[in-house]
C-alpha cells in the first residue's frame, strides 16, 4: 500500500502547548491531518533533508523561547510503502536506497528511502505482520534520532572489522559479515535463519 503526503505544515509548540504532547517540540500535519511529531529540531531538520522538504519560512528554534511559537508550510510531497505480500517484500529487499530507522505501529523498523521517477521521495517500511521485520531498540532509537541520526546503523557505531556493519554469529565465531542490514537478512532468509535482529548487536543464529 502507497500512501502520499502532500499539503504539510510544521508547528513549533510553545512550553505549555508541548506540555501536553509526549514531549514534542514541533508537530507535522499533512491536509489539515497529524502526521508526525518531533522532540528536537536537530530531528526535524534531519527528516527534511531526508525526504527532500524545505521550509517555507522560517519557524524558531529549539532554544528560542518558552514562548516562542510559529509555523511554515513545508513545501514538497513525500510518499510512503508499507510491504506486505511476498511480492512487496521482495520488492522492498531489492530497493535501493538509504537504510534509516523508520517507526511504524510503535515499533522503530528498517525503512528505505528511494527517489521516484518523479522525483518524490519514497519511504519503504515492511507491513508490522511480516514475521522478520527488524525491530531497533526504541530507546537506542529515539536518543539518535533526536540528534538528528536517522541511519539505520550509524557509521560512529560500526565496531567490526572492515568496517561491515552486522555480524552473523553461531556461538562460537563470526561466520559472516555485511555492509548492510538488507544484505544481511537476504542471506539469512535464503538458509531459513530466524532471529531476533538486533542493530549494534551481534546476531546469534542459534
Amino acid at each position: 500500500m502507497i500512501w502520499t503526503y502532500k499539503n504539510l505544515r510544521v508547528c513549533r509548540l510553545t512550553d505549555e502547548q508541548k506540555s501536553r504532547t509526549c514531549g514534542y517540540r514541533y508537530t507535522v500535519t499533512s491536509e489539515n491531518t497529524a502526521l508526525t511529531a518531533f522532540r528536537t529540531r536537530e530531528h526535524l531538520d534531519a527528516w527534511l533533508a531526508l525526504l527532500g522538504l524545505t521550509l517555507e519560512q522560517p519557524i524558531p528554534g529549539q532554544d528560542d523561547g518558552p514562548d516562542a511559537h510559529g509555523s511554515s508550510r513545508i513545501i514538497g510531497t513525500y510518499r510512503r510503502r508499507g510491504c506486505l505480500s511476498d511480492a512487496d517484500q521482495a520488492a522492498f529487499w531489492a530497493a535501493r536506497g538509504v537504510e534509516i530507522r523508520c517507526m511504524d505501529n510503535a515499533d522503530c523498523t528498517l525503512g528505505k528511502v528511494t527517489a521516484d521517477a518523479d522525483g518524490v521521495r519514497t519511504v519503504w517500511h515492511l507491513n508490522p505482520n511480516v514475521r522478520d521485520r527488524p525491530v531497533f531498540n526504541y530507546r537506542e532509537s529515539c536518543a539518535l534520532e533526536d540528534r538528528g541520526v536517522l541511519d539505520a546503523v550509524p557509521h560512529d557505531h560500526w565496531h567490526t572489522q572492515g568496517g561491515a556493519g552486522w555480524l552473523l554469529y553461531d556461538g562460537r565465531q563470526v561466520i559472516w559479515e555485511a555492509n548492510g542490514l538488507s544484505e544481511l537478512m537476504a542471506w539469512a532468509r535464503q538458509r531459513g535463519i530466524v532471529s531476533e535482529h538486533r542493530p549494534l548487536r551481534v546476531i546469534n543464529a542459534g
